[in-house]
């Protein structure tokens, strides 16, 4: 009997030694923003970074990784401290490591509470804690599970009780996400087909505070992005095929479809928001010559650090000239600005948040058409990318030139004639 025990631990001992030297041998993932999916079409699971055609605006999935066939992996999240993924099987709870190259490697086993299913999960902003959603099949979402990620120890648990009856929350999310930037944990209620947020220190679930939205029919894959900005992966409640993805506005509840992409089958969702973004927007879109517009740089800091040592640069077209500097809230040292097309500064501070750069451009009076150009900060940390160009967030293409139309100025009379009376007044409008 000793000698059957003494085989028992030793395989045991070499399923474990063999298991880290497999997490040790992986390489992290690269943090700028990215989307990844978990989809598993048969037997196994297949990990994809969902990417956003430039060329039509469709999701394109690229493959990472595929698991062994018996392999099924869902509640995926991304660790800001590490860079990797974690995911469970939800048939055995056994928790998983994802490195670059989307392969998963053992870690170890979770204690969670055994009567719920495990499809959907998040990890905090400071990468401590992973936070699992437990379901009773599809008929009620009822539990949070907070499991340490230094420890794996199921560290607390709370029931889901409804903010607007104090009953029981009679909701199901099959994934939840956490916003980059404020720590709060949101769910895509497929009863209701609204958005829910939840009380992660008493397990209230604010579902009455957004509006049926009767656009998506499921969400099962929740992402944000840096800027916070929630997006999910399913289908509509037009269609049995889940191949849309969503955007959701957290200030009004909206929802709306942006794009398709390839069908996904028992899928889940994450993305690295936890780096450094850049917008740039322009006001108004359309402008004549000889005239001011104003542009918006807006930097989301989601790296949970201050960003020392950032430089900014946006090579604006010839005959745009800076003429104010209207908010600066990164200071640094300003190299090229007012009075040049090109804006420089170095040294840049960025706090954690979103914080704005606003400058007003005066246009040359010969100029005509459409003006692109992005910005770029770099000196970045290398682990979230060295640097950010600028997105231009009124398409769905990412990392894309922001777009200028200048039209001439000009007044002609030669197709009209104007008749006055006398104490008349003619009116002319430049903005018209």
């Amino acid at each position: 009997m000793k000698q059957v025990y003494g085989r028992v631990y030793w395989m045991l001992f070499v399923i474990l030694l063999f298991s880290q030297h497999k997490l040790l041998a992986q390489a992290p993932f690269e943090c700028n923003g990215q989307y990844y999916l978990t989809i598993n079409p048969g037997s196994e699971s297949v990990i994809y970074e969902v990417q956003i055609n430039p060329l039509n605006g469709n999701i394109d999935f690229v493959e990472v990784g595929t698991q062994g066939t018996g392999q099924q992996l869902n509640a995926l999240g991304y660790r800001s401290t590490d860079n990797y993924m974690y995911a469970i099987n939800p048939f055995t709870n056994n928790l998983y490591r994802i490195g670059n190259d989307g392969i998963a490697v053992f870690v170890t086993g979770l204690n969670l509470p055994i009567i719920y299913g495990y499809y959907g999960a998040a990890i905090t902003p400071d990468g401590s804690t992973m936070i699992f959603i437990g379901t009773t099949g599809l008929n009620a979402s009822r539990s949070l599970a907070f499991v340490d990620l230094d420890t794996y120890e199921v560290v607390k648990t709370l029931d889901l009780t409804s903010a607007s009856t104090g009953s029981p929350a009679n909701i199901v999310c099959t994934d939840i996400g956490i916003h980059p930037l404020t720590g709060e944990l949101y769910g895509f209620d497929i009863i209701r087909d609204q958005i829910v947020r939840f009380d992660t220190d008493t397990g209230v679930v604010s579902d009455d505070i957004y509006p049926t939205t009767n656009v998506a029919d499921r969400m099962g894959a929740l992402f944000f992005d840096p800027f916070g900005t929630m997006y999910g992966y399913d289908r509509t409640q037009t269609s049995n095929i889940a191949n849309t993805l969503f955007q959701m506005d957290l200030s009004d509840g909206s929802v709306v479809a942006v794009a398709q992409g390839p069908m996904a089958q028992d899928k889940d969702g994450c993305s690295c928001p936890y780096t450094v973004q850049l917008q740039k927007t322009v006001e108004p879109t359309i402008a004549l010559a000889c005239t001011e517009v104003t542009y918006y740089f807006t930097v989301a800091n989601a790296s949970t650090q201050i960003q020392t040592g950032v430089t900014f640069e946006d090579q604006m077209p010839d005959d745009f000239i800076i003429t104010e500097i209207i908010s600066n809230p990164f200071g640094g040292d300003i190299l090229e600005g007012i009075g040049s097309n090109m804006l420089n500064i170095i040294n840049m501070t960025l706090p954690p948040g979103k914080n704005q750069l606003v400058v007003t451009v005066e246009i040359g009076e010969d100029l005509e058409g459409i003006y692109e150009n992005q910005a770029v900060l770099s000196e970045l940390p290398e682990s979230i990318g060295g640097e950010a160009l600028s997105d231009n967030p009124s398409t769905v293409v990412l990392y894309d030139s922001t777009s200028l139309e200048v039209v001439p100025l000009e007044i002609s009379f030669l197709s009209d004639t104007s008749y006055l009376c006398i104490g008349d007044i003619l009116s002319l409008d430049a903005t018209a």
